[in-house]
């Protein structure tokens, strides 16, 4: 059985027109079904994990980026490697755009928000996913 992966709305020649209608961004799915997963914006990973931009939302500059007042790199391999490609962080570690709880871009979020999700089966996101309900059973 092929593993399952994550997807961000991706189309394909089969699925275009049913995903077009669905509110959830990412699905997993294999050979034979498909799961929609939803984000609770629980806010728990945007206190946890740094947020890594893509090429073309570096070059964007629609995010606010931690190196950002000493200027942007247009070598994006140069930015993803002295960490200037990841999102601002507040003093108390969260995500910059994390507001009272809750992601104020939630529907502008980068592809990496997106594409992640606690109650992923895909074991890429295994680790991730122990530590937010660590952290989750330790805030109790």
């Amino acid at each position: 059985m092929e593993q399952k992966k994550s997807l961000a709305f991706e189309h394909n020649q089969k699925s275009s027109a049913f995903l077009e209608c669905q509110e959830p961004e990412v699905l997993e799915h294999d050979q034979k079904s498909f799961t929609f997963l939803t984000c609770s914006q629980c806010g728990v990973c945007c206190r946890l994990f740094l947020i890594n931009l893509n090429p073309e939302e570096y070059k964007s500059c629609r995010y606010k980026t931690q190196f950002e007042e000493f200027g942007l790199t247009s070598d994006f391999m140069e930015a993803e490697m002295c960490g200037a490609n990841i999102i601002t962080q507040k003093k108390d570690g969260s995500c910059f755009y994390l507001a009272d709880g809750k992601c104020s871009i939630h529907s502008a979020r980068p592809q990496s928000c997106r594409n992640f999700f606690c109650s992923s089966k895909d074991p890429e996101f295994k680790t991730m996913i122990e530590k937010i309900k660590e952290s989750k059973m330790s805030s109790s």
